[in-house]
């Protein structure tokens, strides 16, 4: 593959590596470990060690609890304020034309790779998080989440985090909006809002029962 016309000199073309490939350049966002703005790109932080205090410490304000009819689901052990980082989305990382599974395409995000693009169509990979990941991948699908999937960056690095997006009291359940066509046809959600796009029924348990007979 032919090197992009814009891509910076001191980077490695073509990106091998995780670092490579997750590298931040230049208006990216603000440093979620040290708050260092978006153009103090070499602020410092590490992405290795800000992870390895995440892996440590995300037990003291959550806890993993299996949900009747919807597996294991996040829960809030303390208050947690509106837009707070409480964790990166980690999986595996695949390249943009990676055929996944008709289930396993479900858990993928997308993160924007290279320079941010304003002229051409921004280069991106998957974040894979059907088989592999953080304690983050357990975080349910609701139609009214209390958190959202970012873009961020640790030092040179971009990733993708998990920011509140209101408080969140202890005891509550962490959940995100997985996105459109996450749910279709006979697939239904189970989260139990209001505003719930495709709702699981009654009706729905019966037919499950029948099936199973």
């Amino acid at each position: 593959m032919k090197r992009p016309a814009n891509w910076p000199d001191e980077a490695v073309w073509p990106p091998t590596t995780y670092n490579e490939l997750t590298r931040a350049y230049l208006d990216e966002t603000v440093c979620v470990d040290c708050g260092a703005r978006p153009r103090q790109i070499d602020c410092g932080c590490d992405l290795s060690k800000w992870q390895a205090i995440q892996a440590e410490t995300w037990r003291d304000n959550f806890e993993l609890q299996k949900i009747p009819g919807m597996g294991v689901g996040v829960f809030a052990l303390n208050d947690v304020d509106a837009k707070v980082v409480i964790g990166e989305l980690a999986g595996l990382l695949r390249p943009s034309n990676h055929k996944a599974s008709d289930s396993a395409k479900h858990y993928e995000s997308k993160l924007d790779i290279g320079p941010y693009q304003t002229k051409v169509k921004q280069p991106y990979a998957y974040i894979d998080v059907w088989e592999y990941g953080s304690w983050t991948r357990f975080i349910n699908h609701s139609c009214e989440a209390n958190t959202a999937f970012l873009e961020a960056r640790v030092g040179r690095n971009r990733l993708l985090t998990v920011e509140t997006t209101q408080k969140i009291k202890a005891g509550t359940q962490v959940t995100v909006d997985y996105g459109e066509g996450f749910f279709e046809g006979d697939d239904k959600c189970r989260c139990g809002t209001r505003s719930c796009d495709n709702p699981y029924e009654e009706w729905d348990s019966a037919n499950e029962e029948e099936e199973e007979e």
